[in-house]
């Protein structure tokens, strides 16, 4: 599960061992003298940038982020459980605007050129401009949403959440409801497209395929436990005919008793394993 925070801090990173050469403003990366780099054939290099990357800023609300930031062209956008969508200059950390709601924004937003799409516990979906933070329009769901939407060719894709049991399908541009299709359980876990199919899990532990040229289910693979908060995303450096589904930042997919976990790969066509 996504961890909680009320601070959001913007920061670069350093890590002891090898240091970055720099020779007529030219960074190089650490050496590597022999093969697979080190005696015992890791290929693997520790390196620390010069100079060191510190914290530039943090911004701090009265509530919880469970929400994951996005950037796009120097401005930071993220969702809180105040009930806002934020919006912060990349650089200096100064608030551009927050963009109210009446429930939690867990789900993480989704922009474009010129608008921001969040999904909000307060049942419903919303875009907002994304230099202003002014509304465009909000679209009732019926449903607490967490899952984070998808856009993709003017159509928004959003996994509805409790209690509707649904994929929404919405015009990107004005807000119409144009699909949903109905599916066994809501999730929270965010959708993922290729080749027009489009992949999600739901809390039941199901992994869906649907077509989104008809809007029928291609395929459904049911596994233990349930699919929170996971991504599934088709592989490019895999197999080009499967797809991963992924929960957190590691290859498990679904929560088990006792806390154990299960990671899958699967034919993006067919669904086997």
């Amino acid at each position: 599960m996504k961890r909680i925070c009320k601070l959001i801090i913007l920061l670069g990173f350093a890590v002891t061992g090898y240091r970055l050469s720099v020779t007529d403003h030219c960074l190089h990366a650490a050496s590597a003298p022999l093969f697979r780099a080190t005696a015992q054939r890791t290929g693997a290099l520790v390196e620390q940038a010069e100079p060191v990357l510190v914290p530039q800023w943090n911004y701090q609300i009265r509530e919880a982020f469970v929400s994951s930031p996005v950037t796009y062209r120097g401005i930071v956008y993220c969702g809180a459980r105040d009930g806002s969508l934020w919006a912060w200059d990349a650089y200096s950390g100064t608030p551009l605007w927050d963009f109210p709601t009446s429930g939690w924004v867990d789900a993480t937003p989704c922009v474009s050129s010129s608008t921001v799409y969040v999904a909000s516990r307060d049942g419903h979906v919303y875009a907002v401009d994304r230099i202003t933070g002014e509304q465009l329009w909000a679209t009732p769901t019926g449903a607490e949403n967490c899952s984070s939407p998808i856009v993709n060719d003017d159509k928004l894709y959003l996994v509805s959440g409790y209690p509707e049991k649904k994929v929404f399908v919405i015009d990107a541009n004005d807000g119409t409801k144009l699909a949903d299709y109905a599916i066994s359980q809501f999730g929270f876990s965010s959708p993922a497209i290729k080749n027009n199919l489009l992949y999600f899990g739901t809390n039941d532990g199901k992994f869906h395929c649907i077509d989104l040229t008809g809007g029928q289910e291609k395929w459904s693979k049911p596994t233990q436990g349930g699919v929170f908060f996971a991504r599934s995303w088709p592989s490019r450096n895999y197999r080009e005919d499967t797809v991963r589904l992924d929960l957190r930042s590691a290859w498990a997919t679904t929560y088990l008793p006792r806390g154990r976990k299960l990671c899958f790969a699967l034919s993006y066509l067919s669904g086997s394993s």
